[in-house]
């Protein structure tokens, strides 16, 4: 994060408060990663939906909003996939700060709440990049998710959103 960067997110009432999570995740844990930055974004996202079981499509957008992610919208949904878009303040912003920035996170977050309920397999990637948001797809096949041993508890989102 750069000086013009954060002068522009202290600026925005909206954005302010995300300055913590921005300063860790596109320099701090960029720097610690690495190139393996998008691989391992995409898992912890994997894992923290494991620890968030989310129960349908509205869960999945309304956890975005509530955990400072941007705004996701469901566009299309066929048999085998999925479209999502990703936009808002945050985004935005982390895009005109670092246009290659990293949303494997939200990726795995997402693939892995289809993949369960859907119940069958899911892997979500980035589409398309714009300026101001992130088309996500994610690919879902016929076969049944590979279950772990770790205890699959429901996460109950509160639909009471606070508005972007």
């Amino acid at each position: 994060m750069d000086s013009k960067q954060y002068e522009q997110m202290l600026s925005d009432p909206q954005l302010a408060p995300l300055l913590g999570q921005e300063l860790l995740r596109d320099d701090l844990i960029k720097t610690i990663l690495g190139s393996e930055i998008h691989d391992i974004s995409y898992w912890a996202g994997k894992q923290l939906a494991r620890n968030h079981r989310l129960t349908s499509y509205d869960n999945i957008i309304t956890f975005f909003k509530q955990f400072g992610f941007g705004t996701l919208t469901l566009d299309k949904e066929s048999s085998n996939q999925l479209e999502f878009t990703l936009s808002g303040n945050i985004v935005e912003s982390r895009l005109r700060a670092d246009p290659d920035a990293d949303f494997q996170l939200e990726c795995g977050i997402i693939a892995e709440n289809c993949e369960a309920i859907l119940n069958h397999q899911a892997e979500a990637e980035i589409d398309k990049v714009k300026k101001v948001a992130v088309k996500i797809l994610v690919l879902t096949s016929k076969e049944e998710p590979i279950i772990g041993d770790e205890p699959i508890e429901i996460f109950n989102v509160n639909d009471s959103t606070p508005t972007e």
